[in-house]
């Protein structure tokens, strides 16, 4: 072919310097010479954009996965454990090489224990089992916080994600059962079937070690470095007065209502309408459904929840009684209980989380752009600061999670510890919390070495 066509050129090219003109044949035969050379440059061009596509959303992918672990990693090892057990799917085909099937098919049901099989290559359902686990697979651990399964939008990137939380088999000669568990992830990516960017579940796990573990028989170890926690704080549409867990009867949970005014230096948790409270309490479902808990503000979705007005190119925290009418729809607060003994974070740099349900205002498109800061009780100085930025902000119910870094802190007893939240002006729509309800859990995590019990 490459001789024709070389053929081809010296003929033009004698033609030309001959001066004379083409015949009819001789110019449909250079033009399906050029057709057929540049149908193949287009024919690689286009692979080359969609194999690079590819890789883009299968490292966006999997840094979300990355980024769910991390989160997972830092709660409280009782509660790393699933509130509902998945079933086993026997539909459709394994994941496997063709089909991104759902992974719940590796869930299996042993005599009413459902456990997950431990594979070596989880996009091959043939595949061994890894060396030393059982071939039925690891006891699934309910009882705890994570959700065993979840649709998620991240950075432009959809999809859903499957969490399982097994009881890892011990190797080890000096440990018990109950000493660590295993964290498995599968990463399913929106339109996984249609040739859009990864077509296979992604797979992540890890071990994670009881901290308080030892061996049997034997006294705990001298350590000056006291044991880190990753203490869960749940957000509550509770007035901080009352405090949630503290003998709140279901029917005091508020009905749909304005906008509360959270300011902490206008109304303290002494107040009749005190700000809203946060505790190590998980919100329990009462038949109330998700709240509106923001009236005031129109909005066409979503039909619960709280709405953050756009406001601020930094991180405001609080508003004078004149801005109250305004600014406590954009700036919200909430507060713990007053703790009985010093409230300490770990040493070092510490790393903290907030995982929360959320949705732009209207459904619309855009980026967002969030505030999150710490404080104390009696004083305006942030303990930490952070913002966490989207450039497509989830058009639907999702719910997002980061970790942010800041140094170590401590608040003295009969203080409380705050969070505030609030949408930079920067934010392209108004966004919308979901919280204090089982399905749309929000939850600040604070490694601690002083855990409240």
């Amino acid at each position: 072919m490459r001789r024709r066509v070389g053929q081809l050129a010296r003929i033009l090219a004698q033609r030309l310097a001959a001066e004379r003109g083409f015949t009819i044949i001789e110019a449909l035969l250079a033009i399906v010479v050029m057709s057929v050379g540049l149908l193949a440059a287009v024919s690689v061009l286009e692979t080359a954009g969609r194999t690079a596509y590819s890789a883009e959303r299968q490292e966006q992918y999997v840094a979300f996965g990355q980024r769910e672990m991390e989160r997972l990693r830092t709660l409280r090892f009782d509660d790393l454990a699933l509130s509902v057990l998945p079933s086993h799917e026997s539909s459709g085909s394994a994941p496997g090489d063709n089909n991104p099937a759902n992974p719940d098919f590796y869930v299996l049901d042993n005599g009413g224990a459902r456990t997950l099989q431990i594979k070596d290559n989880y996009a091959n359902s043939g595949s061994a089992a890894i060396p030393g686990t059982d071939a039925n697979g690891e006891p699934l651990i309910s009882g705890g916080v994570v959700a065993s399964g979840e649709a998620f939008s991240v950075a432009g990137t959809q999809g859903t994600v499957y969490r399982y939380i097994s009881q890892r088999t011990e190797t080890c000669t000096n440990c018990t059962a109950g000493d660590s568990k295993r964290i498995t992830l599968a990463i399913v990516p929106e339109g996984a079937d249609n040739g859009a960017g990864p077509k296979k579940p992604i797979w992540l796990t890890t071990i994670v070690n009881d901290p308080d573990a030892r061996p049997p028989n034997t006294q705990a170890p001298n350590s000056t470095q006291a044991a880190v926690t990753a203490q869960p704080f749940f957000l509550h549409d509770v007035s901080c007065r009352v405090g949630y867990g503290l003998g709140l009867d279901a029917n005091q949970r508020p009905a749909p209502h304005a906008t509360h005014n959270t300011s902490e230096a206008l109304k303290t948790c002494a107040d009749a309408d005190a700000p809203d409270s946060m505790s190590n309490v998980a919100p329990v479902a009462d038949g109330l459904g998700l709240q509106n808990y923001s009236e005031d503000l129109e909005r066409g979705s979503p039909a619960g929840g709280l709405v953050l007005k756009r406001y601020g190119a930094t991180c405001p925290t609080d508003y004078t009684a004149a801005e109250a009418p305004n600014l406590k729809q954009s700036i919200h607060t909430w507060a713990t209980p007053a703790f009985a003994s010093t409230f300490s974070t770990s040493t070092g740099t510490v790393r903290s989380a907030f995982s929360f349900w959320t949705q732009n205002v209207e459904a619309a498109g855009g980026d967002g752009e969030l505030c999150v800061t710490l404080r104390r009780t009696g004083s305006a100085t942030p303990l930490a600061t952070s913002v966490y930025s989207l450039p497509d902000w989830p058009r639907a119910p999702t719910q997002l999670s980061f970790a942010f870094d800041h140094a170590q802190f401590s608040v003295p007893a009969g203080q409380r510890l705050l969070l505030t939240v609030s949408a930079k002006s920067s934010s392209d729509n108004d966004i919308a919390l979901m919280y204090d309800h089982p399905d749309y859990n929000a939850v600040l995590t604070v490694p601690t070495t002083t855990p409240v019990p």
